[in-house]
């Protein structure tokens, strides 16, 4: 019979399906392995390289894309050498400019295909310096990509975010076809609050006629309905619209101590049923 001399290499089958396993202990196994098939008619050879892995080079760089008061959200551009594997996790250490590394925090996130990362519960009007690492199965890069960056003062919430999905339609030129009654459920997504706690949203909706210049603005030609909708985790609301075949703004901010949030909008036009939305949230 057949036996392996080395225990670090393990072969099952013999043909015409095999699979050998390694056991890396030392350098020397790395390298190309020759698989040999032989039958009367000749001899074919395939050859498979055994490459050893290692940690990530260091980023390339963390790129800023957003600031609040309490937030930092980034992207970041991977290492040039990857180890051989892929990148498993980002990793940011941070601290305030005049403390040490050794009382530094530090935050991991999994790596994600969209590319942000937020780093939260910083303090408002406070430095801080901070250096990005990355992962892979087999360990961590060294620091790098290090920035030192002071935050902003407490202020007003951002905007909310409101949701479409619910509507379970696709857009076509940036108009969403609905099939819904006229009243229907709004949701959207709890924004940054900059610092300060935010106590409501504040939801208003009229109807609206587009404007007959050709320009793509929207006059109100109803009452306004108000509703003030106190935080407490609600992200989420009921609407009443009465007239069918007629256009409304929907408009929602946010509110805490400091003032409101700039608007997040919606167009919407009621149809024996159906509903058209267009997406606008000013900054």
């Amino acid at each position: 019979g057949r036996q392996d001399l080395d225990r670090n290499f393990r072969i099952k089958g013999h043909g015409p399906s095999s699979d050998l396993t390694v056991t890396p202990l030392k350098g020397e196994y790395y390298g190309v392995y020759k698989c040999k098939a032989e039958n009367p008619y000749g001899i074919a050879h395939h050859d498979i390289e055994l490459e050893e892995a290692h940690e990530p080079s260091q980023i390339q760089q963390a790129i800023i894309d957003k600031t609040t008061a309490t937030t930092l959200q980034f992207r970041f551009v991977p290492p040039t050498d990857m180890g051989g594997l892929p990148i498993d996790a980002y990793a940011v250490e941070y601290k305030e400019s005049r403390g040490d590394w050794g009382s530094a925090k530090r935050r991991v996130w999994p790596a994600a295909q969209n590319g942000g990362y937020i780093l939260e519960d910083l303090s408002p009007k406070t430095t801080y310096t901070l250096r990005f690492g990355c992962k892979n199965r087999v360990g961590f890069s060294e620091w790098g990509a290090g920035q030192t960056i002071t935050m902003p003062r407490r202020g007003r919430p951002e905007p909310p975010t409101l949701n479409t999905e619910q509507f379970g339609v696709e857009m076509e030129d940036d108009v969403i076809e609905l099939n819904t009654s006229n009243s229907y459920e709004l949701s959207w997504q709890i924004p940054e609050d900059n610092g300060v706690p935010i106590d409501l949203f504040l939801l208003q909706y009229y109807p609206v006629r587009k404007d007959t210049t050709g320009s793509a603005d929207w006059s109100r030609v109803g009452d306004i309905t108000k509703k003030e909708i106190p935080h407490r985790g609600n992200v989420r609301d009921t609407l009443d619209l009465q007239f069918q075949d007629t256009y409304y703004r929907i408009v929602l901010q946010a509110h805490n101590e400091l003032g409101y949030s700039t608007e997040s909008s919606l167009i919407i036009k009621t149809k024996k049923g159906k509903h058209r939305i267009l997406m606008n949230n000013k900054k």
